[in-house]
């Protein structure tokens, strides 16, 4: 069962390949996540990307560094990679906007 699972959770390469050069996602000191910060005039966003889980843990702050939301998502199910995906997709849409 174990080696079943470990096939479907994505690793650091395939992480780093989905968000490409322009996230600047950093590994944390533990080696166990990718960290991807956003930042914009008003608000510093943080994305942990843990390897051996499909979740997401979102951070907002203001410029003032006051937390304004924090959140975290999990994807489970039959879709849950094709989830995951879209969902590093959707962090690499806001990271390439021309708004930023």
């Amino acid at each position: 069962m174990f080696e079943a699972l470990a096939e479907i959770i994505m690793n650091k390469s395939e992480i780093l390949r989905i968000l490409g050069t322009e996230s600047n996602a950093v590994e944390n000191e533990n080696c166990t996540s990718l960290c991807v910060n956003i930042y914009s005039e008003n608000i510093d966003v943080e994305v942990t990307i843990p390897y051996d889980i499909h979740e997401l843990f979102y951070e907002a702050k203001d410029k003032q560094g006051v937390n304004l939301v924090n959140n975290q998502f999990d994807f489970y199910g039959d879709m849950e990679v094709e989830d995951f995906k879209e969902c590093l997709l959707d962090i690499v849409d806001v990271i390439t906007s021309p708004i930023l």
